[in-house]
């Protein structure tokens, strides 16, 4: 029996179409609350400054993931990504909500925005994930969208492993 009557040059892409959007969509289609996650879990990004001071101590890079409200996607690496990740000592994670007009105190102390930052950053995609240094500037490349979790991880892992590398020989 066959479901699907592809052309023979289409039909490994659209098969390959097909099950990525048959491994992501449980997570579109169950009614899932980023409230009924800890708050504690990711911490949302408020006093940069004293961010940073404690990436400098530590030598550890900071990781910047940049949000918006109702974003799927963003709910989807926070759910099997982040959530493990808050307390990981190789860096510091902080969330930005790209499209919130939140206060909070940049890198330099300068009092700014959310929405701001993302700007400065020039994200105007979520999720991004950005890897900083304790003075704020990007030191790795950012990750831009993200269309299945196989690979994500392997990706950050890179360019985690890059910014630490950057700062420890710093």
């Amino acid at each position: 029996m066959q479901l699907f009557n592809f052309s023979h040059n289409e039909s490994r892409a659209a098969r390959r179409r097909l099950l990525q959007a048959a491994i992501v969509a449980p997570y579109f289609t169950i009614g899932r609350n980023v409230a009924a996650l800890p708050s504690s879990v990711i911490k949302i990004a408020s006093k940069l400054n004293e961010t940073g001071q404690q990436a400098a101590r530590n030598k550890t890079p900071i990781v910047l993931f940049v949000t918006a409200s109702d974003c799927h996607y963003c709910e989807l690496l926070r759910e099997n990504l982040f959530q493990f990740l808050p307390t990981d000592p190789r860096f510091i994670l902080r969330e930005l909500v790209m499209d919130s007009r939140s206060a909070l105190q940049g890198f330099n102390g300068e009092n700014s925005s959310h929405a701001e930052l993302a700007k400065r950053y020039q994200v105007n995609f979520s999720p991004t994930v950005l890897f900083v240094g304790p003075n704020g500037k990007q030191i790795s490349d950012p990750l831009v969208g993200v269309l299945t979790l196989d690979y994500y991880r392997y990706y950050f892992e890179q360019n985690l492993a890059k910014a630490a590398k950057l700062l420890q020989t710093a």
